[in-house]
């Protein structure tokens, strides 16, 4: 455990160039969070519609649901990109250290 700690300090100091991308990846990923919670509730409300035969509040609950999913893969986009762009960044770092020392 104290060694991976310490790995983790030190990747984090390699990455401070590249913060900006951490960030928006931590906030993406509350995002997520928020999404993953909302879906399931509007998905619970499309049965009770469908139940209830109201098939117009069904078809405003379906679209909102699908707009949430189509900002979720959006999401996804983003901290994939973000992902990519601070590890290449923090390996570009690690190159450099090692080749100084």
């Amino acid at each position: 455990m104290k060694e991976t700690t310490g790995n983790l300090r030190k990747v984090y100091q390699f990455g401070l160039k590249e913060r900006k991308y951490l960030i928006i990846f931590t906030i993406a990923t509350c995002f997520g969070v928020l999404f993953n919670i909302i879906v399931p509730i509007f998905t619970a409300q499309q049965i009770v519609y469908l139940t209830n035969n109201q098939f117009h509040q069904l078809l405003l609950s379906s679209f909102l649901v699908f707009a949430i999913l189509f900002l979720n893969t959006i999401k996804i986009i983003v901290i994939k990109k973000n992902t990519a762009k601070y590890f290449c960044g923090v390996s570009k770092n690690l190159q450099n250290e090692t080749e100084l020392k």
